[in-house]
C-alpha cells in the first residue's frame, strides 16, 4: 500500500517546505510548532487524539527521518521489476503526488491507482471510505 505518497523524490513543493519548515520550528519550539504548521497547511484542526499522537514524537527523530527521506530520493531504479501487488491511493486534491502516483501505477506491473475524488493530501490518510477499505482488503487478499 502506498497511501497518499509515489515512490519517487519528494518535489520541492508548498508541502515540503512546510514539513521542512515545521520540523524546524519543533526543534526550538516543540511539537506544537509542526502540529501547527500542519493544521495551517491543511486549514484544519487535528482531532484530539491525532494532536495528542503528533505532539508525543520527539522532534529531532522527525526531523532526522525527514532529512534521511530527502537525502534518499527515490526508492528504486526500476519500478517494472517490482512483481507485488501494489495499490496507490491519492487525493485528487493532492497537488504534491497525484502525478508521480499516476506515472507509478503505470510503470509497477501489478498497480492499482485508487484516486479519491474528495480528497486531498491530508483527508486521503484520514479516508476511511468504503471503497478504500475494499480496494485494501482486495489487494492484500490478491483477489483481481
Amino acid at each position: 500500500m502506498i497511501g497518499g505518497q509515489q515512490p519517487y523524490a519528494w518535489p520541492d513543493s508548498p508541502l515540503t517546505r512546510a514539513v521542512t519548515n515545521g520540523l524546524a520550528a519543533a526543534r526550538t519550539e516543540g511539537m506544537e510548532a509542526l502540529v501547527q504548521a500542519f493544521e495551517a497547511f491543511w486549514g484544519v484542526r487535528f482531532p484530539d487524539a491525532q494532536r495528542a499522537r503528533w505532539l508525543d514524537n520527539d522532534a529531532a527523530a522527525l526531523e532526522a527521518a525527514w532529512s534521511a527521506v530527502l537525502a534518499e530520493g527515490g526508492i528504486s531504479e526500476d519500478l517494472q521489476a517490482w512483481q507485488v501487488r501494489c495499490l496507490i491511493f491519492m487525493g485528487a486534491g493532492d497537488a504534491d503526488f497525484l502525478d508521480q502516483a499516476r506515472r507509478a501505477a503505470d510503470e509497477i506491473p501489478k498497480a492499482e491507482l485508487l484516486v479519491l475524488e474528495e480528497a486531498d493530501h491530508y483527508t486521503a490518510h484520514m479516508s476511511q471510505d468504503e471503497f478504500l477499505l475494499d480496494a485494501v482488503l482486495r489487494t492484500l487478499r490478491g483477489d483481481d
